[in-house]
Order: C-alpha cells, then structure tokens, then sequence
C-alpha cells in the first residue's frame, strides 16, 4: 500500500496489466502494456523532443473514470518515469 492505493502487477493471456484500488477495495485505475506503435503520435512527439537520445522500455495504457493516459518508462540512467494524457501534454514525471 502506498499513498493509501493498492495497486496490484499481474499478467493476463500473455499481456501484463496493473489495477489500483482505494481501502473499501474500489477500482480506481486499471491498465495495461501496449506497444509502441499504439502511442499516440502527439505523446511520442513529445517524448522525443524532451528525451533525445533516450529510448522507450515500456509503455501502460491507464484507464481512470473513463480516461485514458499513458505511463511511459525509458531505458537506461536516470530512471526516467512519465505520464502523458492523449494529446500529448505531461500530466507528471518521476
């Protein structure tokens, strides 16, 4: 438990997905890895422009309330950590 969420790492028909969860056990986000070709072309404009040189490791579509966004980790140092919305804008970074 962190920030008072639960948040569970599992993987389903090959494919490895997360879930959070608030203290009553409601789901409060759910996602899973998708490839590259499936980021949205704003979001990976915008990692290219802030991250030259650096490649991506691994991407999770997050639906929260019907909302998409996307948590992206880099490869390599510094571990590198953000959240896009679809169009693109940073939502936060590790």
């Amino acid at each position: 438990m962190k920030d008072d969420l639960y948040r569970v790492n599992f993987t389903r028909a090959g494919v490895k997905q997360m879930a959070s969860y608030d203290a009553s056990g409601k789901l409060l986000s759910s996602g899973s890895v998708v490839k590259e070709s499936e980021l949205p072309s704003a979001i990976g404009s915008s990692v290219k422009s802030a991250y030259a040189g650096r490649s991506i490791d691994e991407i999770y579509k997050i639906d929260k309330n019907g909302t998409p966004s996307y948590w992206i980790t880099l490869k390599g140092s510094p571990e590198t950590k953000m959240m896009y919305d679809t169009t693109g804008q940073l939502i936060r970074d590790k």
